[in-house]
């Protein structure tokens, strides 16, 4: 039986060597790709989301004389582009922020019924990803020490990323002219 050093370092079972950092890395290769995919596409959301409403904003400009700042629009644009950015490199702290949004906009979008449907099934098939537990493996910090240790090792974003761009844009323009 070994015996236990009550005066030794604490041991971390989520402690990797190289070789193991690159196992893991592997087994979760998959799901780095998807919330890379997934942060490209808040981004590219995001970023339609605000120049429809800096065109909407100019519309009204031109045709009214008014003058309508849609801030919280665009401050919560602003918020889920950086949430974006950080979920495509793979930042914890965005995970965080992008689950608070993601609530936030499916309040907002109850608010916007009919069309809100899409900004909610949206929005909760984000939540239920980040919620997954492969997710918050790949986001968590031990996660971050092994793909400090293993940068051979290259995630691309998803094959699904360019058909669901196209959508997503598509939908937006669609939204903004009815």
């Amino acid at each position: 039986m070994e015996e236990l050093n009550p005066y030794a370092a604490p041991q971390s079972e989520a402690y990797y060597d190289n070789t193991n950092a690159s196992h893991v890395r592997q087994a979760f290769l998959r799901t780095e790709s998807h919330l890379k995919a997934l942060g490209l596409l808040v981004m590219v959301r995001s970023l339609t989301s605000l120049v429809i409403n800096l065109v909407m904003m100019r519309m009204l400009l031109q045709e009214y004389g008014m003058v309508v700042l849609p801030w919280p629009f665009i401050v919560l644009g602003s918020l889920l582009c950086v949430a974006g950015a950080g979920l495509y490199f793979l930042r914890r702290w965005a995970g965080l922020l992008t689950n608070v949004l993601a609530f936030l906009v499916i309040v907002i979008a109850f608010n916007q019924l009919p069309a809100g449907w899409i900004a909610i099934v949206f929005q909760a098939c984000v939540l239920a990803f980040l919620r997954s537990a492969r997710a918050r493996v790949v986001l968590s910090h031990e996660y971050q020490a092994a793909i400090l240790r293993t940068p051979m090792i290259r995630s691309r974003p998803a094959a699904w990323l360019v058909p669901a761009v196209v959508v997503v844009v598509l939908v937006n323009v669609v939204l903004a002219m009815r």
